[in-house]
């Protein structure tokens, strides 16, 4: 994740996640749904080896941090990842 936030646009991300706080508080469809047409730009902008290396090592310190996470958490997850 690290690795995925120090190649971003440090002001493209603040207001990413302002937006995605707002539309969450607000609670309108139409902005979550713009909202997650960001995200989805945002994370296509990423290199995919890296999201998915990054993914992996994010759960596996999350398990080793003791985090209740389901097997079906992990391969939901994963699915949003791309990893098999």
């Amino acid at each position: 994740m690290a690795l995925a936030l120090s190649v971003t646009d440090p002001e493209k991300l603040k207001a990413f996640v302002y937006q995605i706080t707002r539309s969450l508080q607000s609670g309108d469809k139409t902005q979550l749904a713009a909202v997650l047409a960001n995200g989805r730009q945002f994370e296509a902008s990423l290199d995919q080896g890296d999201v998915r290396k990054v993914t992996l090592a994010s759960i596996q310190l999350l398990k080793a941090a003791g985090a209740p996470l389901s097997e079906s958490e992990v391969a939901w997850v994963k699915g949003l990842a791309g990893i098999s």
